[in-house]
């Protein structure tokens, strides 16, 4: 008994710094999420003690090994066939363990999540509405409390573009819209019941909303706000409605600001809006990639290599491109990466996570089941959104909190599959009562 509080004390602490970094260290991330590896690998150790290797591995079947696996194996393969560096190699290893912490946090929290919800959910609140202040705080007046220089903080008009205890105002953007979108699916699912938690949600997600704003981040605007609407209809048409008014309300307030309209204005410029036409020249070059190689791609790691990108610019006619980096669009950077097996690997990812959380959904029967698979899908509609024009992927805190999501879903489906062979169960039990 006490080393069963002990193994349980251990656990949320590991997890709330991990879940914690997400928002606030790109170092603690890493730290925490190989801690709590660790603590994994000896309670793994534990298991085996009183049940087959066998037995146990059927705990972690998630339905979706075939396309987890096969990306997997075909990043290492297009790296071996397109780099064949030991380093790259490595390299491609390291960038794939999304899947291992994609599994072993599925087990760890479906042994624990249940336990912990009130301490989490504090833990989101806090560290939301305090990356949200945060955010305002940059936006307003340039502020930098970790870093010895501002510099990061683009000017955007009268305002600065916040990126919150990261560098980048992106990474910030998609990792609070996400996270943040949790506590509306909690206030969400407790409308009837408006206790102290309800309103913390509230509160939550009005700095979701905030530091998303502050980020200056379109992609992120439109993934929190398609989000809203499609989990707020899926759960009430009626209250949708409403929602939908309180938006545009909010939105034509926001447009008397010229920043802002300029901003939102921007999004449906293809002509003339830098940031828009040099996305286009990047998707250009990503495309001939992708139609000169499209087997095993060009590599993992090599889409955004200086020089190659100059070479398939040439290509496409390009000549004043502004972007050398990655593709800015998920489904086109794994394309030019990987060939179209990779893209259908990754897709068959993708949808097969968004159909299990609908599915889950479906036979959740507790009220903070529903909360957290709502939550949970909404925060792949972000992501998957911004994927349109941003590699949220490739970048690790933001992957990070993806595949944490899909351990929550994974977390719940054992749980919710045994409550609907129990529903059946009875079912059959009462009407053979009532039909001898």
């Amino acid at each position: 008994m006490n080393m069963h509080f002990t193994s349980q004390k251990i656990f949320i602490t590991l997890f709330t710094l991990f879940f914690a970094s997400l928002l606030f260290s790109t170092a603690g991330i890493s730290i925490f999420l190989w801690a709590l590896f660790i603590f994994f690998l000896f309670e793994i150790s534990k298991e085996l003690k009183t049940q087959s290797f066998k037995t146990l591995a059927q705990h972690f079947r998630c339905g979706l090994e075939a396309p987890l696996l096969l990306f997997g194996l075909w990043t290492l393969i297009s790296s071996v066939l397109n780099s064949g560096t030991t380093e790259d190699f490595l390299i491609c290893i390291w960038e794939m363990r999304f899947i291992l912490g994609f599994y072993f946090l599925s087990y760890l929290l479906r042994k624990n999540l249940n336990t912990h919800l009130k301490t989490l959910f504090i833990t989101l609140c806090a560290m939301v509405i305090i990356n949200g202040v945060y955010g305002l705080l940059q936006t307003f007046f340039q502020i930098d409390l970790i870093r010895s220089t501002n510099s990061h903080l683009s000017a955007f008009g009268n305002f600065f573009r916040a990126s919150g205890f990261f560098k980048i105002p992106l990474t910030y953007a998609y990792i609070i819209s996400m996270l943040g979108f949790f506590s509306y699916s909690y206030a969400l699912t407790h409308t009837d019941k408006k206790n102290k938690a309800f309103y913390w949600a509230s509160v939550t997600f009005l700095f979701t909303i905030i530091g998303a704003a502050a980020s200056w981040t379109r992609g992120a605007w439109i993934g929190l706000y398609a989000a809203t609407m499609l989990i707020t209809f899926l759960y009430s048409r009626k209250l949708a409605l409403r929602v939908f008014f309180a938006t545009t309300f909010f939105f034509i307030i926001l447009l008397v600001n010229p920043d802002f309209r300029h901003r939102a204005l921007s999004i449906v410029d293809i002509s003339d809006y830098k940031s828009n036409t040099d996305r286009f020249d990047v998707w250009k070059a990503n495309l001939k990639m992708t139609s000169d190689n499209p087997f095993f791609g060009v590599g993992w790691n090599q889409n955004h290599d200086l020089e190659k990108l100059k070479t398939y610019y040439q290509k496409v006619g390009i000549t004043d491109a502004g972007i050398y980096d990655h593709a800015h669009n998920d489904f086109i950077s794994i394309a030019a990466k990987l060939g179209y097996p990779g893209l259908v690997f990754f897709l068959w990812i993708i949808l097969g996570f968004l159909y299990k959380t609908y599915c889950n959904l479906r036979h959740a029967t507790t009220r903070n089941a529903k909360s957290l698979l709502l939550g949970a899908l909404g925060a792949q509609i972000i992501f998957y959104l911004g994927s349109l024009t941003q590699a949220n992927f490739t970048d690790m805190e933001v992957n990070h909190a993806l595949f944490l999501v899909w351990a929550v879903v994974q977390s719940l489906s054992p749980r919710l599959s045994l409550q609907s062979q129990d529903a059946k169960s009875i079912t059959k039990s009462t009407s053979k009562k009532l039909h001898p």
